[in-house]
């Protein structure tokens, strides 16, 4: 099959699939881009800057979750955190509230409560003496479920 030229609408729309699509199935996405007849060159430098920003998502989490729950008391197995409390920290290093608890979901770092319209739902309710508040509620052993995401 001959090559196709593709526009830079189409180069964006290819770029942005290879970016999310998990690691286990980038060799069919590359056998459906060759069956097209789309030639990829670039496409190991995409996936060489997908790991880098894998890697410093990695980092940043954990800076995060080190402010987060340093000084703070385990209880059940984790650190329990208000979202307002959350928000902040967040804010102060720069970083996306709902995006930083996406990525701690997806690597099994917080407790979900739920799913709703395909999305985690990472605040739960929990008890605090005697009453009943919403928390982010943090595994406390955070640290080995990043360090296994860096393999």
């Amino acid at each position: 099959m001959a090559k196709e030229s593709i526009n830079l609408k189409e180069t964006i729309q290819i770029a942005k699939i290879i970016m999310v699509v998990p690691e286990e199935r980038m060799p069919i996405i590359r056998e459906v881009f060759e069956m097209a007849g789309v030639d990829i060159e670039s496409l190991g430098e995409i996936e060489e800057f997908k790991a880098l920003t894998e890697q410093e998502t990695l980092e940043e989490l954990y800076g995060l979750l080190g402010c987060v729950t340093e000084g703070r008391k385990i209880t059940n197995g984790e650190y329990r955190i208000c979202p307002q409390e959350f928000k902040s920290i967040c804010e102060e290093k720069g970083l996306n509230t709902h995006r930083a608890r996406g990525q701690m979901a997806a690597l099994g770092i917080i407790r979900q409560s739920a799913w709703t319209g395909g999305h985690a739902v990472t605040v739960c309710t929990v008890r605090e003496d005697g009453n009943t508040v919403r928390r982010i509620c943090i595994y406390e052993d955070w640290r080995v479920r990043i360090e296994k995401a860096r393999q």
